[in-house]
């Protein structure tokens, strides 16, 4: 799964780097067109076509029947039940694509949330770092080093019933720098990401080593087996998309986008949806 994580964020980062010099709503507008299009065309490789056009047609004449006979209440119901039969032999036939297109939909979408889900941290700009440990554990023994383009801002607040400690960490440059958490003679390392960029790869949390905990968060490798962590995560503030002047999550964003991509290109190149 490490691997598999690797080579995707690396194809990601390929397909990421002419676009971090764009504004985040820019860049994630060419992408959102650029996926409506490329999902358009998966669809139409992966359906029967033909048996959708067909299906539209008779669903338009079912449609047209029931305006026409207004005056026959009968003929209404069966245009209307053979209207409801279409939709759903329609369903069979566009679920199949839209099922085969959804694993590698999500795939995708979770290596962009290392995008655009969160802004990395600007110098000077504090943060909340948090460490779970794995067992129980004296929380007192839990320590947090840092570099010299990092500082510690305050006390850290431990948690006993949750078993988490939590320090305020405050980048005094840009740049990649590490976290080192040392607990009774171990350690675990975070990389943390401070930079003035328009877009930077941000990973928000170290997960632990179950298969979902690692699918969702692939921009850090798990932790080891034998760490005295169970996760650690990063603060990072989140990042909201400029939509026509109302600010949104990017997913919202994406589908909205990729949608009408889509929709505009569907007649050029003659796809059936």
């Amino acid at each position: 799964m490490e691997l598999f994580n690797r080579t995707l964020s690396l194809a990601t980062d390929l397909v990421m780097a002419p676009l971090q010099g764009l504004s985040p709503s820019i860049s994630l507008l060419l992408l959102s067109a650029a996926m409506g299009i490329l999902f358009l065309l998966a669809f139409r490789l992966t359906s029967n076509q033909e048996a959708i056009g067909r299906l539209r047609r008779r669903m338009a004449a079912h449609l047209l029947e029931f305006r026409l006979f207004q005056h026959s209440l009968g003929i209404q119901w069966s245009a209307l039940s053979r209207m409801l039969l279409a939709n759903l032999i329609y369903l069979r036939y566009a679920g199949r694509p839209m099922l085969l297109m959804l694993v590698p939909l999500g795939l995708v979408l979770i290596q962009l949330d290392q995008w655009y889900g969160y802004q990395p941290l600007k110098p000077d700009e504090t943060a909340l770092v948090s460490l779970k440990l794995s067992g129980e554990g004296d929380l007192t023994k839990v320590r947090l080093e840092t570099g010299d383009g990092l500082e510690l801002v305050g006390r850290p607040l431990r948690s006993p019933r949750s078993g988490e400690v939590n320090w305020s960490v405050r980048p005094r440059r840009q740049g990649t720098q590490l976290l080192t958490f040392l607990f009774e003679g171990r350690q675990v390392r975070k990389e943390i990401v401070t930079s003035d960029q328009a877009l930077a790869r941000v990973s928000a949390v170290t997960p632990s080593r179950d298969f979902w905990d690692v699918l969702q968060h692939p921009g850090a490798a798990p932790l080891p087996p034998d760490s005295f962590a169970e996760r650690i995560s990063v603060n990072y503030p989140a990042r909201r998309i400029d939509l026509l002047g109302w600010e949104t999550h990017w997913l919202v964003f994406l589908l909205i986008v990729s949608t009408l991509a889509a929709l505009a290109f569907k007649r050029l190149l003659r796809v059936q949806i």
